[in-house]
């Protein structure tokens, strides 16, 4: 479920057996905070047993009016990849993905707190699963600003190296689709499924602001890692692809490839506190670009 447009919803369900449009009815409850999609087996004997009853809640923002953030107050979601039973990648010396976020996420939100007019949230503070679908339904509860989802890269190839930063849209490589399909525990092959699912959404202003996002944080990471470090980081770029994370959010959102955990270096560096505090700082420093280019844009189209 996700928004196509400022006034309509689009519910795609996936259903193991072919139906046609007399198979099944739409209703609007009373209370008009749900809606009742209502399938029937018509090969079967019409019994309660046969009918399968979906109902579906429409999101907030079409049932209640939205409070928003505080006036210039910035709320960014932070979204540590996996967690729980879903370790995410596992790298080298067994380092697993779901930590290094938890401890990036942490040190992330901690910084964004500490500056003037700005409010970071967890998706999660502990090593908990959630669904990729609830990880954008809390950015979305809390009148999300931004959405930052950060996940460590894997490889078959321990060699690889390098950053890359994600936005959402259809699959820019081969590679990229490969990720996506990790990301959203499927298979490269079905990834064309997911970009059909939301083909109408491209036109949405939240993908083109995504994809500047991506832009000014995925800048400061090079740029600050690069400087910290003393040595160039391979830039793997800015790239796009249908990540399920991403798709229900209502607000400029990105995923980040912090470093590749299956390659020994990295994978020590993502470990190491000072990396992370390096990298949370270069995130913020990529949020303040973004909202400060964001706001020139608007006082120069402003009446």
């Amino acid at each position: 479920m996700a928004p196509k447009n400022n006034t309509t919803t689009r519910v795609v369900l996936d259903i193991k057996n072919k139906i046609s449009r007399e198979d099944y009815k739409i209703i609007r409850s009373k209370n008009r905070k749900a809606i009742i999609i209502e399938i029937k087996n018509k090969k079967a004997k019409q019994t309660d047993k046969s009918k399968s009853v979906k109902e579906v809640v429409l999101p907030e923002k079409y049932t209640k009016e939205k409070t928003g953030s505080a006036p210039g107050l910035c709320t960014v979601v932070i979204d540590p990849g996996h967690g729980g039973k879903d370790p995410g990648a596992t790298g080298y010396q067994k380092t697993r993905e779901k930590d290094v976020c938890l401890s990036l996420g942490l040190k992330l939100k901690k910084l964004i707190n500490s500056k003037k007019g700005y409010k970071a949230i967890l998706t999660r503070n502990s090593d908990i699963f959630l669904s990729l679908d609830d990880r954008g339904a809390i950015a979305n509860e809390n009148n999300a600003d931004i959405f930052i989802s950060l996940h460590a890269n894997s490889h078959e190839d321990t060699r690889i190296t390098g950053i890359e930063t994600y936005y959402l849209s259809f699959a820019s490589d081969e590679d990229a689709r490969k990720v996506a399909a990790r990301e959203n525990f499927t298979t490269a092959s079905k990834i064309s499924d997911l970009e059909m699912i939301f083909f109408d959404l491209l036109q949405n202003n939240k993908i083109n602001q995504s994809s500047i996002l991506a832009g000014h944080v995925h800048n400061a990471m090079v740029s600050k890692i690069s400087d910290k470090y003393h040595e160039k980081i391979r830039n793997l770029g800015i790239k796009h692809a249908p990540m399920r994370v991403l798709i229900n959010t209502e607000m400029p959102c990105i995923l980040i490839e912090t470093a590749f955990i299956s390659n020994p270096k990295e994978a020590k560096q993502l470990k190491s506190l000072a990396f992370q505090n390096t990298l949370a700082a270069s995130i913020f420093n990529g949020i303040e670009n973004f909202r400060s280019a964001r706001e020139t844009a608007f006082n120069k189209t402003a009446p």
